[in-house]
């Protein structure tokens, strides 16, 4: 079960690589989109955040062990800590995202180094599929 399982995702990342090295650098064009409010923006990922399971589960497993049993508000502390939580990963995540958007609108001008991104990717792809098929189980 081990090896099929294996060669079934060696084989996907070749597929998933083929693919990528397949891409005309014409559908690599972005169409003008609509533009979005900030506030829109922030709404949209702070939904995405909210509907993650992982958070419920970080929220309401992790972060009640860092309250004292004998507490006199252990809501209140649970609040505490989720909002201080969510502040230092704004701090974190935040820079991040203005980033990505400037490398994005980089990127958009630049379609032929987005066909070279594409094609490098798939050669890495098809790569780490050959590595896994001749993986050893250790």
């Amino acid at each position: 079960m081990f090896v099929a399982l294996k060669l079934c995702g060696a084989a996907y990342l070749v597929y998933l690589g083929v693919g990528m090295l397949r891409t005309k650098a014409g559908a690599l064009v972005v169409g003008a989109s609509s533009r979005r409010t900030l506030a829109r923006l922030f709404l949209d990922g702070a939904l995405s955040n909210l509907s993650n399971p992982k958070i419920a589960i970080f929220y309401f497993a992790f972060l009640p062990q860092f309250v004292q049993p004998g507490a006199g508000h252990p809501t209140l502390s649970v609040l505490v800590l989720g909002l201080s939580f969510a502040a230092l990963t704004f701090l974190v995540k935040g820079p991040g995202g203005y980033f990505a958007g400037v490398l994005s609108g980089w990127l958009r001008a630049r379609p032929g180094i987005v066909a070279w991104l594409f094609r490098s990717s798939g050669a890495v792809l098809i790569a780490l599929g050959v590595r896994l098929a001749f993986e050893r189980r250790g």
